[in-house]
């Protein structure tokens, strides 16, 4: 952050561009849970090399986070920035036979610049860390750069920080409560199955489950909460009666996630004897922020059930 000032202070003063890059390395904790941390560290010097051997000698990479990289680049603009996002993401996704770290590999970014897009610091940081995410959103494997037509709003890294580690409490402790939305046959008014919803815990921090639900899409946590509310509904499912049915709803990226699949899924319901077969798994269609939500309506007849 100090050099990012010191070159945004310079690129006013001379009237010149500066570009800033983060990057988010595709489904690092992957690679620590199922080939050891040891190989992680392989994976992150690997990077490192990369951004060395890429990079102009004017430009300065960094490593602000686990698996977070983040470059400036003085004298350049959206399109230059771009390019060479394209050119370092091109070098990891090709095989490195000589390399200490030869598997491919893929990582999501984001870019913005001064004084293209705004000549705040923390805006910058923002707008870079919003085209991120954007990437994340959107099949990852990507570099964007921050579009202030359809970009949702950033967050700093210290808000974003502090905004996962609230999250990251949820997960921990399973501060959700499950509710339950009947579902009614028409023809006789039997009740036939139920939605599982879910609301935050008094004591969770949040006050809705839209609020909880978009933060953890705002720091990439979407995935570990949708597993806690999904073992929170079906575990509580069990006073259901045998014939009826339960319906859950999970976000599309946490199904597109690689740490996914449905031998855990169905290993989860038979461990809470629950039927396989009894189960329908629902895509959450809305925007980010309403998943495991629904609508208003929805939500206080949830409150009233089961």
């Amino acid at each position: 952050m100090e050099e990012f000032d010191r070159q945004l202070a310079e690129s006013h003063r001379y009237g010149t561009s500066l570009s800033m890059v983060l990057i988010d390395i595709d489904d690092f904790k992957l690679v620590n849970d199922s080939a050891g941390h040891a190989v992680g560290d392989q994976m992150l010097i690997e990077v490192g090399r990369i951004l060395r051997a890429t990079l102009r000698k004017s430009d300065r990479p960094y490593r602000i986070g686990g698996d977070e990289f983040a470059v400036l680049m003085p004298h350049t603009a959206t399109d230059g920035a771009l390019l060479v996002g394209r050119r370092l993401l091109a070098a990891c996704t090709e095989p490195r036979p000589n390399s200490a770290f030869a598997r491919p590999f893929s990582f999501s970014a984001g870019i913005s610049a001064s004084p293209e897009l705004s000549v705040s610091r923390s805006e910058l940081f923002g707008q870079a860390d919003a085209a991120l995410y954007d990437s994340k959103r959107h099949g990852r494997t990507t570099v964007k750069v921050f579009d202030p037509a359809h970009a949702q709003p950033g967050l700093d890294q210290q808000a974003r920080s502090e905004l996962s580690a609230r999250v990251a409490r949820v997960v921990a402790v399973g501060a959700v409560r499950p509710v339950y939305q009947p579902i009614v046959d028409l023809r006789n008014g039997r009740v036939v199955g139920f939605e599982g919803l879910v609301r935050p815990a008094a004591d969770a921090g949040f006050t809705d489950a839209g609020s909880l639900f978009a933060a953890a899409e705002a720091t990439g946590r979407t995935l570990e909460l949708d597993r806690v509310c999904l073992e929170t509904v079906v575990r509580g499912a069990r006073q259901i009666a045998p014939d009826q049915t339960l319906s859950v709803n999970m976000s599309p990226r946490s199904l597109e996630a690689a740490e996914f699949n449905t031998g855990s899924l169905v290993g989860l319901l038979v461990h809470h004897g629950f039927e396989p077969r009894r189960v329908t798994l629902e895509l959450t269609e809305r925007r980010p922020s309403r998943t495991w939500s629904d609508s208003s309506s929805n939500s206080r007849a949830a409150d009233s059930v089961v």
